[in-house]
């Protein structure tokens, strides 16, 4: 995400993405669990009297939500609920797609 917006920003397209509709539809391509702790965090910046932006606001989060989930604790939690749930995806192949 952090590669997205540099590139948009050198060929000066920076507040294109922050357009509430590219927004929307970034958001979409998240997992739900995290979908729904962007809306959280995206009422509050409402509240505050301004509008989420994508690098201030989302790629930070996404950036933040990504860490946790390669620290040892959320690794566990990926295992865990990849056996109670039957999952395909192993966790080192989810480990490796979080961090690319």
């Amino acid at each position: 995400m952090q590669r997205c917006e540099i590139t948009l920003s050198q060929l000066v397209f920076g507040t294109d993405i922050d357009n509430s509709e590219n927004l929307k539809q970034i958001v979409r391509r998240l997992p739900t669990h995290v979908r729904i702790k962007w809306f959280d965090v995206s009422h509050s910046i409402s509240e505050s009297g301004r509008e989420p932006c994508f690098n201030s606001d989302l790629s930070q989060f996404v950036d933040e939500k990504t860490r946790a989930a390669i620290s040892m604790y959320g690794v566990e939690l990926i295992k865990e609920n990849t056996r109670s749930s039957g999952g395909v995806q192993s966790v080192s192949r989810y480990d490796h797609s979080v961090r690319n």
